[in-house]
C-alpha cells in the first residue's frame, strides 16, 4: 500500500477581524495552509498449505507488515490593525509526525476446486504490536493576538522522539467464488473489516507546552501531541468477469468498491488527526489481453468516483478569528474524488528447459 497526498492553499481578503472600535474597516488578510502526508505498507510472510484430496485445500500464513507515516501540516495567517501604528498581528501553527511500525498477524484459509465452482475463505487475525517507534511535535506561535481582551505573544512548542508507536489493524474475513462456463469466467469476492475504537497511535508524555508558563498551565504537550486513530467497520466487495473471444483476445471487466474506514468520532477529539480520505470510492475496470507466441500485451482503462457529502474541513480560512489564532473555523463541505487511469502491461514466457 502505497499513499501520498499533499495540498496547498492561499486566501488574500479584506475581511472584517476586530472590532471598529480599535481597528476601522476590514483588515487585509493573508492566510496559507500546506498538507503533507504519506503512508507506505510493505507486507512479507511464510505460507504453509496442505492439499486435503482432490479438491480441497488448507494453508496458514504468518505476514509481518512495516508501517511507515510521514506527516506535516502548517497554517500561517496574518493581518496589519488598522491603526496609526500598524501593528502585525499573527498566527501559526505547524503539526509534524513520523513514525515506523511493525506488526504480525496471522491469516488462514480454505479453498475448494470444483469443474464449475471454486469457492474459498480467509480469515485474518487483527495485527500484534511488534515494536515502532515515532516523533511527534507541534509549534503554536501568535503575535499580538488579542486573548481575553488583551493582546499578547504566545508561544507553544514541543518535540518527542522515540515514544512507542501502536496501529491497530482490524481483523478481517474474506470469501469469494469463480464461476466457470464455456468460454467465461464470472468471479463475486467480498471482504469485512472489524472496527477500531479512537487511540492513541502516539502519545507524547506531559510536559510544558504554552509559554508564557501562567497563561494555559493545564495545557501541556499530553493534550495537543496525540496522533489519533480509529477506524468503523467496512465492507468491501467486487465483482469480474473473463470472456476467451479467440485464441488470441481475452476480454475482461470487474467493478469495486473502496469503502472509507474514517470514523466521525475522530472530529470531536483533541489531537493529529492524519486521515485525510473520508470518502467511499468505486472503481470500474475494463480491458483486454492479446497473447501471440510467449508474448501477452495486457492494456484497459479504470474509471474511479467517490463522493463525500458532509466531508468535515478543518481550519476554513475565509473566516478567520482572533479567538482560534487565525486558524479558521472547521465547516461542512462537499468533497469529490475522480480518476481515470491507463493500464498497459507486457509479459514474456521464457521456452522451459
Amino acid at each position: 500500500m502505497d499513499f501520498d497526498f499533499k495540498a496547498s492553499a492561499r486566501l488574500e481578503a479584506e475581511v472584517p477581524i476586530v472590532d471598529d472600535t480599535e481597528s476601522p474597516g476590514p483588515e487585509t488578510f493573508i492566510g496559507q495552509s500546506s498538507l503533507s502526508s504519506t503512508v507506505r505498507e510493505t507486507s512479507g510472510g511464510i505460507a504453509l498449505a496442505y492439499k486435503l484430496g482432490n479438491r480441497w485445500s488448507v494453508g496458514i500464513t504468518n505476514l509481518v507488515t512495516v508501517r511507515t507515516a510521514d506527516y506535516i501540516r502548517a497554517t500561517l495567517a496574518r493581518f496589519y490593525l488598522n491603526t496609526p501604528a500598524g501593528d502585525l498581528v499573527s498566527g501559526d501553527i505547524i503539526q509534524n509526525f513520523r513514525y515506523t511500525h511493525f506488526r504480525y498477524s496471522l491469516r488462514a484459509g480454505i479453498q475448494r476446486q470444483g469443474e464449475k465452482v471454486d469457492f474459498g475463505v480467509t480469515v485474518s487475525t487483527p495485527g500484534f504490536r511488534l515494536f515502532g517507534k515515532g516523533i511527534v511535535a507541534a509549534d503554536i506561535t501568535a503575535s499580538d493576538i488579542k486573548y481575553n481582551g488583551n493582546r499578547i505573544d504566545v508561544l507553544a512548542n514541543d518535540r518527542q522522539v522515540k515514544l512507542p508507536t501502536q496501529f491497530h489493524a482490524p481483523f478481517n474475513i474474506a470469501a469469494g467464488a469463480n464461476f466457470k462456463f464455456r468460454k467465461s469466467t464470472l468471479g463475486i469476492t467480498g471482504q469485512y473489516y472489524g472496527a477500531e475504537d479512537i487511540y492513541d497511535i502516539l502519545e507524547a508524555q506531559s510536559a510544558a507546552f504554552v509559554r508564557p508558563p501562567g497563561l494555559a498551565a493545564a495545557l501541556g504537550s499530553d493534550a495537543f501531541l496525540r496522533v489519533r486513530g480509529g477506524a468503523r467497520q467496512v465492507i468491501n466487495a467486487a465483482i469480474g468477469y473473463e470472456y476467451l473471444l479467440n485464441d488470441t483476445w481475452t476480454l475482461y471487466g470487474s467493478a469495486r468498491s473502496d469503502m472509507s474506514y474514517y470514523d466521525d468520532e475522530l472530529d470531536n477529539v483533541r489531537g493529529i488527526r492524519p486521515d485525510i480520505s473520508s470518502w467511499d470510492i468505486y472503481h470500474l475496470v475494463l480491458g483486454g489481453v492479446w497473447k501471440r507466441g510467449r508474448s501477452s500485451v495486457s492494456m484497459g482503462i479504470q474509471i474511479s468516483s467517490g463522493k463525500d457529502d458532509r466531508k468535515t474541513q478543518d481550519g476554513n480560512l475565509s473566516n478567520p478569528s482572533e479567538s482560534n489564532f487565525l486558524q479558521g473555523s472547521p465547516i461542512i463541505t462537499k468533497a469529490g474524488y475522480s480518476a481515470v487511469g491507463v493500464l498497459l502491461g507486457y509479459s514474456y514466457s521464457f521456452r522451459k528447459l
